[in-house]
């Protein structure tokens, strides 16, 4: 395509976006962008919004002369009548004159003649385009923002819950650790007082085969037939079952408390013992049942000598 070629469609292109072009003009930029593509059509547009907006960006620029003489040639046929025809047109001119040629004290107003302005419109299209074009993208960056503090308030509400829940499960195993310490100091002092009592006796029972790390602290006062017993790492006893001290006296088996242990295998128990039981010199722990037994009915977990 040539350089006058190139004039030529620019002409086309201008005349049209100005909203001037003849019937003609239009079919032939209209041939233009069907054989010439996107790259055509794309600058018909460019050409058509950058005039719709030259009254608010642009300097005054003087147009080619031809282009002039066609706009003004287009603007003098808008103002001549188009929707009267001929016979109409006489008429209207032979009453027109009747009027003149007779005397009226009546001041005739001059009508004005409205103007076709095809660029006008072109730029309110466009402007509104813009405008319309403005306020979406407006209104989606406001969702986005919208949207992102949502899910940030609804991150920070899920963290601030997962930090009370963590704070409530410290505070339990603060309270169960306060409760453990205190049952073991107050085991101490009782522990304390009862191995001071005159006549007491201090067994430490170990564990067998069946609980080799267990291990268990007896006080035994035969004067008072009182004794105490704390056990470290004995399973947890099976539902229905129970851990029962023994007393040996004189090889016999003599049948004394029943107790439990918590999940860490820690027990206690303040005991009885049965009659009899002054002259026990062993002691031995056994799993029975709930209900405890007269004679060991299971193998000792427990066992050790008097000191």
């Amino acid at each position: 395509m040539n350089a006058t070629h190139t004039e030529e469609h620019d002409n086309l292109f201008v005349v049209e976006a100005l909203g001037v072009a003849t019937a003609d003009e239009a079919r032939q930029l209209d041939a233009l962008i069907t054989t010439h593509g996107d790259g055509y059509a794309a600058r018909s547009r460019e050409l058509s919004d950058t005039a719709a907006m030259l009254a608010f960006s642009a300097m005054p620029v003087a147009p080619q002369q031809e282009t002039r003489a066609r706009l003004f040639a287009a603007i003098n046929a808008n103002q001549s009548p188009t929707s009267l025809d001929e016979d109409a047109a006489q008429d209207a001119v032979e009453d027109t004159s009747a009027t003149q040629a007779q005397p009226s004290n009546v001041y005739q107003l001059p009508v004005p003649k409205v103007t076709s302005m095809p660029g006008i419109l072109v730029m309110r299209r466009s402007t509104f385009t813009m405008s319309a074009i403005a306020a979406s993208v407006l209104m989606i960056a406001l969702a986005g923002v919208a949207f992102a503090m949502w899910r940030r308030a609804d991150a920070a509400q899920v963290q601030l819950a997962q930090v009370q829940n963590q704070a409530r499960i410290n505070v339990a195993r603060e309270a169960d650790e306060a409760k453990r310490i205190a049952n073991e100091l107050m085991r101490e002092r009782e522990a304390t007082s009862a191995f001071a009592a005159p006549d007491s006796r201090f067994a430490k029972l170990k564990g067998t085969a069946t609980a080799p790390a267990a291990r268990a602290n007896l006080i035994f006062n035969p004067r008072t037939n009182s004794a105490m017993l704390y056990s470290h790492a004995l399973p947890p006893a099976p539902e229905g079952k129970a851990y029962q001290i023994w007393y040996i006296a004189d090889g016999k088996p003599l049948p004394g408390g029943l107790f439990t242990t918590n999940n860490e295998g820690d027990g206690s128990l303040r005991d009885v013992a049965p009659s009899g039981s002054d002259a026990a010199s062993a002691f031995a722990v056994t799993l029975e049942d709930a209900l405890g037994a007269l004679e060991p009915q299971g193998t000792p977990v427990l066992s050790g000598v008097a000191s």
